[in-house]
């Protein structure tokens, strides 16, 4: 019985940990940008070249449209040195204008070029949460579809260990049983030689017996003969006596 093994079968495509789209996310320490109602609000309300933007400094770059929005608002901070210094790079290329429009959105109190681009660098290092800011709820729906799908995956990894462990069992019995029908074969054929055998000693003891047949009726008609002959000697025997 052919089966396919698991390099056969279609195994599930997966993205690195804390991936999504292609987008690694970061583990920062600050908070994540989606939970602050004033800073939501802000990136929620900019515009798609500001969003392009933001997710470049973010994550080196512009990302889908589609996920843009929430990658943005799931960021909660770099995760090493080197992440901030490319950052402050990317910000040093940036006009006034678009450092100035940054600082705002993310309620920064600097005013000045220099000190507005540290300030940028050092809050997206760790974000931190504004003053008479909010709390509000973030659904990472990214987040979440990602870790449904980890875990359809885990489960069609199970499955298919499932089905290798009970190919495995098959396997095992049918070779047990093919063994066992080698086993029953090779006893039948045995039994089929000592028939055999006792066939061909019966046809030998039934020839003998006929020869024993044939002698002994070879010699009861002998017998007889012998005894014909001696009653005509003993007639002739007796007519003698009588002529006398």
């Amino acid at each position: 019985m052919k089966r396919r093994t698991r390099s056969e079968r279609k195994a599930p495509e997966r993205l690195p940990t804390g991936q999504i789209g292609g987008i690694e996310r970061y583990h920062g320490p600050g908070i994540v940008l989606g939970t602050s109602k004033i800073i939501s609000d802000a990136i929620s309300g900019t515009s798609n070249e500001m969003l392009v933007l933001i997710h470049r400094l973010m994550y080196q770059r512009q990302g889908s449209q589609k996920e843009r929005l929430n990658n943005i608002l799931s960021f909660c901070g770099f995760e090493n040195d080197d992440q901030v210094e490319k950052c402050k790079v990317a910000l040093l290329k940036r006009n006034d204008e678009e450092i100035k429009t940054l600082a705002e959105l993310f309620k920064l109190e600097d005013t000045q070029r220099d000190e507005m681009i540290d300030g940028l660098a050092e809050f997206l290092k760790e974000p931190k949460r504004p003053r008479e800011d909010v709390v509000i709820e973030f659904i990472d729906e990214e987040q979440n579809e990602l870790e449904e799908r980890e875990k359809e995956e885990k489960e069609l990894e199970l499955e298919m260990e499932e089905e290798d462990d009970d190919q495995e069992v098959y396997d095992e019995n049918e070779a047990d049983a093919l063994e066992e029908d080698e086993d029953i074969f090779e006893d039948s054929e045995l039994e089929n030689e000592h028939e055999s055998e006792s066939e061909e000693d019966e046809e030998e003891e039934d020839d003998e017996d006929a020869d024993l047949d044939n002698v002994f009726d070879e010699t009861e008609e002998k017998k007889p003969r012998k005894k014909n002959s001696e009653s005509k000697n003993n007639k002739k025997k007796n007519s003698k006596k009588d002529k006398n």
